[in-house]
């Protein structure tokens, strides 16, 4: 059976190298709303909706967007800071909170499955390669900008 230590790695390792067949059925949106769940999960002060935008390489104008439909999902609750009212602060509801638990406990569940049906060597050995991969095709992008 797959160890805490070796699902956490596995999850890390698919995060960073996830390959995109993987996800092919998540649309830009469900992306979108799991990224903004995890970052307020994992917020360690009171945040804005700027603080998240930035964070995650999103224009304002599209967060604003996402966040109306994680607000009217009751995901998450807008509010204007109580000293500068053009800001606009965002914290997750319960129903958020609950979300994300459900989608890290999925994630465990599907880590677990690899990693006992393949085997955590040849998982680690799998993200060695790609990993290796990756930096070839780096390499080769640096090699290419140069000649143009």
């Amino acid at each position: 059976m797959a160890t805490e230590v070796q699902i956490q790695y596995v999850m890390d390792m698919l995060s960073k190298n996830h390959p995109k067949h993987t996800f092919d059925r998540i649309n830009k949106t469900n992306a979108g709303i799991f990224a903004v769940l995890k970052y307020l999960n994992e917020a360690q002060s009171i945040v804005c909706s700027k603080d998240i935008s930035t964070a995650l390489k999103v224009s304002t104008a599209r967060m604003s967007v996402l966040l109306k439909k994680m607000e009217k999902q009751n995901l998450i609750t807008k509010y204007a800071d109580s000293n500068d009212s053009r800001i606009t602060r965002v914290r997750l509801t319960t129903t958020g909170e609950d979300t994300i638990i459900q989608i890290k406990n999925h994630l465990y569940l599907v880590v677990t499955k690899i990693i006992d049906e393949i085997g955590f060597d040849e998982v680690t050995k799998c993200f060695a390669t790609l990993e290796k991969i990756k930096q070839i095709m780096n390499s080769v992008d640096v090699l290419f900008k140069e000649k143009i």
